[in-house]
């Protein structure tokens, strides 16, 4: 069954520099990585997780939609390019190496770091250097861009756009728990 959502991608949130994600930033990240959890819990990848993915309701609520490129979560990694939103593919997928549900851990820190910060961690010039820019510019840390950002929410989403996916996060959950100490901050 599918669910009807009423609400604005949070890419034209982003875009409009909309009042409605004043104060409700960190929230949304938050609810963003809750529902990569949930897919991940289900053994399964999204595989193009970026902000046009992230339905905002009036009240708030987050739901992460458009699950076509979504795949099951294989215990062994799988190799090659899968069509998505460029500027949210990690080095490994770019590069055709193996990958896996960390695709979306470092998607997830992308989105994250554009949300918090208004700007996109690889210094974008264009979608044609966006692949050359993801694999070789190493992002200001997000907490030169957002002094007043908790240092630990700044780097559970710099762990997670590192560039060897062996030192992101080991899950989703952990980057959750990180977020749920700082529920009651507005950014």
């Amino acid at each position: 069954m599918l669910e009807y959502v009423e609400g604005v991608s949070l890419a034209t949130l982003m875009k409009a520099d909309s009042g409605q994600l004043n104060g409700l930033r960190l929230a949304i990240v938050r609810q963003a990585a809750m529902a990569l959890t949930h897919v991940h819990a289900r053994q399964f990848v999204h595989r193009d997780f970026c902000p046009k993915n992230l339905m905002v309701t009036a009240t708030g609520v987050v739901k992460l939609i458009d699950f076509a490129l979504a795949a099951p979560l294989e215990a062994v990694p799988t190799v090659g390019y899968r069509p998505s939103t460029i500027e949210y593919l990690p080095p490994e997928v770019l590069q055709r190496d193996l990958n896996d549900y960390r695709v979306d851990i470092f998607a997830w820190g992308v989105a994250t770091y554009q949300t918090l910060s208004g700007v996109w961690p690889f210094e974008h010039a264009g979608q044609r250097q966006a692949v050359t820019n993801i694999l070789n510019v190493k992002p200001v840390p997000l907490n030169k861009r957002l002094p007043d950002l908790p240092h630990e929410v700044a780097a559970i989403v710099m762990r997670c756009i590192e560039k060897d996916p062996a030192n992101r996060p080991g899950g989703m959950n952990s980057v959750v728990r990180v977020l749920d100490r700082y529920r009651e901050v507005a950014i």
